[in-house]
């Protein structure tokens, strides 16, 4: 395990749950805990958590009674994480098995970084098929407030 939380905010995400949880549980290094934040979903999310996920040790199961939004849910959350670094993922998203090794390695080495971040695939589901991929600079040349040529995403 490293010393990284997965903050998560869910509504109505049920359908992709099971990827979710697989695609974490699949890393090549396990982060320290799982902070997920159920923002009042109507669908079977908390159910199939509970029946699938129960025994999951690393995961702290946070439960809105109401949708409470996507920003305000995410905020309640924080303050239970509980590791030095924080990794923001949507139920949605799946990541390279390969990308929290890769980032955690690089923020220890490189303790002037404040955060890293990757380009990401937008994959269209019902599609099957990637319908568009970002471009986030390599350097900070485009981003604000940073030195130049500071090294901020790691792909």
């Amino acid at each position: 395990m490293v010393e990284v939380s997965v903050l998560s905010a869910n509504y109505n995400n049920g359908e992709f749950l099971e990827d979710y949880f697989e695609n974490i549980l699949n890393y090549t290094v396990i982060p320290k805990e799982i902070v997920f934040i159920d923002d009042g979903s109507t669908d079977s999310s908390l159910d199939f958590i509970k029946s699938k996920y129960k025994d999951l040790d690393l995961l702290k199961l946070i439960k809105l009674h109401e949708n409470i939004g996507f920003a305000n849910a995410l905020n309640k959350s924080i303050d239970q994480v509980t590791s030095k670094y924080i990794m923001r993922l949507d139920p949605d998203d799946f990541i390279a098995e390969k990308k929290v090794e890769m980032q955690y390695n690089y923020l220890l080495k490189n303790t002037n970084i404040g955060f890293a971040g990757t380009n990401v695939l937008y994959y269209h589901h019902q599609k099957k098929k990637v319908i568009w991929r970002s471009n986030v600079p390599l350097f900070n040349e485009r981003v604000d407030g940073l030195p130049v040529n500071t090294k901020i995403v790691v792909e």
